[in-house]
């Protein structure tokens, strides 16, 4: 029997993983017309691979540090560049 992952379970973190990588884009010249496009393309990819882990468990590592890496790398540059601008204000 097959299971679907839980959408609310896969979409909570997407909330936080979306944006960040959305701004990621856009700092990389996505122009922000498209950030809506883009947005729902990833959001797509994100249940695609909350359903991948579901129907084949050997790939969940794989898939979660593909997924975790990123929005933890995208993270830790928003952190450094917050802690960055209070200091210059400083």
């Amino acid at each position: 029997m097959s299971e679907t992952p839980n959408p609310i379970i896969a979409g909570v973190p997407a909330l936080f993983a979306i944006p960040l990588l959305i701004q990621a884009l856009k700092s990389l010249g996505l122009p922000s017309r498209f950030a809506p496009l883009a947005s729902m393309v990833l959001g797509i990819i994100w249940m695609l691979a909350a359903q991948a882990i579901v129907a084949w468990p050997g790939v969940a590592p794989w898939l979660t540090g593909l997924i975790i890496g990123p929005i933890v790398g995208l993270a830790a540059t928003g952190a450094y560049s917050a802690v960055k601008s209070a200091a210059k204000g400083n």
